[in-house]
């Protein structure tokens, strides 16, 4: 994405009147950027609908019928819980005090998975995960397929 700078300094140079042969390459890099757009859009929602099956539909069918997998003709779905971890924005310095404090200062980039990292680390050592770190648990239907 161009500055207000750049797009200032664009504005300033001359323009020559383009070539044919610089036309045809411009037209086609706006119908690419076009197609690319619109693939994108349709990513998106096709990634909302496969988030919703696999979040919410298939857990709660698998749930319905009292359990936790089922063997289908395209594999065996289950259902996994998933954890995540996040540090709220204004809980961040409070965080890389903390950090700094135990020893785990090599993870100050505070993204959520080294916020998850030491989460787990801390879990495992039998310890308190501080509260800035903030964990939830989400179950997502899984689909093994069968090998060949």
């Amino acid at each position: 994405m161009p500055t207000p700078e750049e797009l200032a300094a664009d504005a300033t140079v001359e323009a020559y009147e383009a070539t044919p042969g610089l036309t045809v390459l411009v037209v086609k890099y706006a119908e690419l950027k076009a197609q690319l757009d619109a693939m994108e859009a349709n990513r998106k929602e096709v990634q909302a609908e496969f988030d919703k099956l696999r979040k919410e539909y298939l857990p709660h069918a698998l749930t319905d019928y009292g359990v936790t997998c089922a063997r289908t003709p395209l594999g065996t779905v289950s259902v996994r819980t998933k954890t995540h971890a996040s540090v709220p924005a204004n809980r961040r310095e409070e965080a890389r005090e903390w950090l700094n404090a135990h020893s785990f200062a090599h993870m100050l980039t505070l993204e959520p998975a080294a916020a998850l990292t030491v989460a787990n680390a801390l879990i495992g050592d039998g310890l308190p995960v501080p509260d800035f770190i903030r964990l939830f648990n989400e179950e997502v239907a899984v689909l093994t397929r069968k090998k060949e």
